[in-house]
């Protein structure tokens, strides 16, 4: 051999006319002679009735093995055992990850499950979430691979060490046992973990050598601490999992292509195949919620109720329109009238007499404005078309409304803006924010503890949420610390999500 691979070696030992023609050949075949051929399915039928595998996830190529004993629910789908598997070896999801079926993980009939981004790609090979667990994994001695990180390699081998009853009360995914330290994201593979490994412990025999390469190579940088094995705190961050039992999970039940979708909903299902797995299935379940598949009818005492504020201001301004202040403001008489009509002086203090010391009346004023319903002209606030024939209109107004909160949402494509209106139209009433925040987090180069609302204030952010406060849609609760909203803003919400943007 001469160590430039068997392919060399072979054409080295032919006579120089046949090792020529043999070269010609296989570059005429083209670039497909060298494409992996389709693999036969490796899945086999689903369970009638779910077990529970006890399952040995091995982290490969580590000495001492580190590993972890898992008990696990038949009916997991390949996407909730990624979560499991990141959440056992401490990881943070941060890279792309693979599942297969096979001799070996890299085997040419091996069948790959894929994650989310490789689908994007066009990747071959079958999309994680509708391999459900039972599929791949039977009997005892069954094994499953699983790659995340491609670079750094990190390979587990999960491996079927019994197969029990499933008794319902139990968790979908527990932790029994393991050793070894959790695996660092980004440190260099199972050779870096063994050098951290190394360094952290005075007693290892590489101990010395180990602490002198750092020295060498990074100088005074702090040595990164490995975090050792503990069942209880594994089974606490898998509890927060949520997982849930799928039999029939939809795979993709919304078509980002599909001519019914409006603008907003297609950009939501953009931003939902791109979510890691479990805020995925969170995003996905709001869309459940929400019920947006179906347009609901508008109820006429809800419209009438929510569009008050603007209804109130359209026939106080009437039909030939107020003259502004040299300033541009409002008169005082019609600030006074909104302000007193409206109950604005339950949350404000205030006389309530001048617009630029009433910001209730200005922003509804300017909401009003923004929305079509009214428009500035030689020192003059007069109504619109539109605003003159909506004012008596309470559900054709709420339609109006819903359609230009919808055209602000997609004319951007503010995806922090479109998830607040499905969080919203789930019916969340006091966790909108956090669950926004949540999703969200993926996308921001920030830490999760650090991310806030305040973060994601963009102008096409405040213009979506703007309705809502000027239909007293939502408040803040002093004592939760946070805003509560009601069930108009739901309604109102799915309105937006399913009408088309003008």
């Amino acid at each position: 051999m001469t160590g430039q691979g068997p392919l060399h070696d072979m054409l080295a030992q032919l006579p120089a006319e046949q090792a020529k023609k043999l070269v010609d050949t296989l570059t005429a075949s083209g670039p497909q002679f060298f494409e992996r051929p389709a693999v036969p399915s490796r899945r086999r039928g689903r369970r009638a009735e779910s077990v529970t595998y006890r399952v040995r996830a091995a982290l490969d190529d580590t000495a001492p093995q580190v590993w972890r004993r898992l008990e696990l629910f038949s009916g997991l789908y390949l996407d909730q055992v990624h979560d499991v598997l990141q959440a056992v070896f401490d990881w943070d999801d941060a890279h792309l990850h693979q599942f297969g079926s096979g001799p070996e993980y890299y085997d040419r009939r091996t069948e790959y499950y894929l994650c989310p981004f490789q689908v994007e790609e066009g990747e071959a090979g079958v999309p994680e979430e509708r391999v459900r667990l039972d599929e791949v994994l039977v009997d005892i001695g069954d094994k499953l691979f699983y790659c995340y990180d491609f670079g750094d390699d990190w390979h587990v081998t999960l491996t079927v060490e019994a197969v029990l009853a499933h008794e319902a009360a139990a968790p979908l995914a527990i932790c029994v046992d393991g050793a070894g330290p959790h695996p660092l994201e980004d440190c260099g593979g199972t050779f870096g973990l063994a050098q951290l490994v190394a360094a952290n412990d005075a007693a290892h025999p590489e101990h010395a050598r180990t602490i002198a390469e750092f020295a060498e190579y990074y100088g005074d940088t702090e040595i990164p601490s490995v975090r050792e094995f503990s069942a209880a705190e594994v089974n606490e961050t898998l509890s927060s999992l949520e997982l849930s039992a799928e039999p029939n999970r939809p795979i993709d039940p919304h078509n980002a292509s599909d001519a019914a979708l409006s603008d907003v909903m297609r950009d939501v299902v953009s931003t939902l195949r791109y979510l890691p797995p479990r805020r995925r299935r969170t995003l996905q379940s709001l869309i459940d919620r929400a019920g947006l598949d179906t347009r609901l009818p508008v109820d006429p005492s809800v419209a009438a109720a929510a569009t008050t504020p603007y209804r109130t201001l359209l026939d106080l301004i009437g039909r030939s329109g107020v003259t502004l202040t040299s300033a541009g403001y409002l008169p005082p008489s019609v600030v006074t009238a909104v302000y007193t009509e409206l109950g604005m002086d339950r949350d404000w203090i205030g006389k309530g007499n001048r617009e630029d010391q009433t910001a209730p009346v200005l922003l509804l004023r300017e909401s009003a404005q923004r929305l079509g319903l009214l428009f500035k002209r030689n020192g003059k606030l007069r109504p619109t078309r539109v605003g003159m024939a909506l004012a008596a209109d309470p559900v054709a107004l709420w339609q109006h409304l819903a359609q230009r909160t919808a055209a602000e949402a997609a004319r951007v494509e503010d995806v922090a803006a479109q998830l607040f209106l499905v969080t919203v139209a789930a019916g969340l009433t006091d966790t909108v924010e956090p669950t926004l925040l949540e999703l969200l987090q993926p996308m921001s180069l920030l830490p999760t503890d650090t991310l806030t609302i305040a973060h994601l204030r963009s102008r096409s952010f405040e213009r979506t949420i703007d309705p809502f406060d000027r239909m007293n849609m939502r408040h803040y609760d002093i004592h939760r610390m946070g805003f509560q909203y009601n069930a108009e803003a739901a309604q109102f919400a799915r309105t937006v999500l399913v009408a088309p943007a003008d």
